[in-house]
């Protein structure tokens, strides 16, 4: 383990020179990446040494997303204290489904979820879970939506016109996540916004009464702050 580890330092602290000095990207054409990179899956093992070159060449090639020079998403740049629990959490690989796997782990997660539910504003009866990112979080709070007007769904599916209702702007997971839960693409319904993004409120209660005039249970509004998606 201790090789592994001085590799693992090694590349990290030529990485953390690199970015510094260079742009976020060096771009790799995609006809291009297997060609430029040792990606393939060999049935010989290869020496340390080799692993080592083929590890450089890997980050060094993909995009530097943790620096402060990534202005693209979501995110950018790093914390040091964030990345020290990230490196832990990998060494220790805890299964965080009970307390006998995780330990104390799980009083770690527990008092994450409730400083956020406090920061919400939400009671001490809330709860949460930790997803894999926006897609994951947007069909869970579809799946709840969809359970809490209609408990029945979760054994004997979706037998009536649900709606959700999402701006113009809004994340593509909206109508896919509608496929995946039941309700169907079709059941999403787009609210116009203005030029910051913002809802128009009067185009979305005009819809809600539609649907309703025509038989449909609305169940969701996925209320955003502008977009991700541009």
């Amino acid at each position: 383990m201790n090789e592994t580890l001085s590799i693992f330092n090694s590349i990290v602290e030529d990485l953390l020179i690199d970015e510094v000095n260079n742009p976020v990207a060096e771009f790799v054409a995609s006809d291009e990446l297997f060609d430029r990179l040792d990606l393939d899956l060999n049935d010989d093992p290869i020496s340390t040494s080799e692993l080592k070159t083929v590890l450089r060449e890997l980050v060094f090639k993909t995009p530097r997303t943790a620096t402060n020079a990534f202005f693209n998403q979501l995110f950018g740049g790093r914390n040091e204290k964030a990345v020290l629990g990230d490196l832990l959490a990998v060494i220790l690989n805890n299964s965080m489904y009970t307390y006998k796997a995780a330990g104390p782990q799980v009083g770690v997660e527990k008092v994450v979820l409730r400083e956020i539910c406090n920061m919400i504003g939400w009671g001490e009866r809330s709860n949460g879970t930790f997803a894999s990112g926006g897609s994951m979080t947007n069909f869970m709070g579809m799946i709840m939506a969809r359970n809490a007007k209609n408990s029945s769904t979760r054994y004997r599916g979706v037998h009536e016109k649900m709606t959700v209702y999402t701006s113009i702007d809004s994340h593509y997971s909206i109508p896919k996540n509608a496929s995946f839960c039941g309700i169907g693409r079709d059941a999403v319904r787009y609210v116009d916004v203005d030029d910051k993004g913002k809802m128009d409120i009067s185009h979305l209660v005009k819809m809600i009464k539609e649907d309703i005039e025509n038989g449909c249970t609305p169940i969701m509004v996925n209320a955003t702050a502008g977009t991700t998606v541009l």
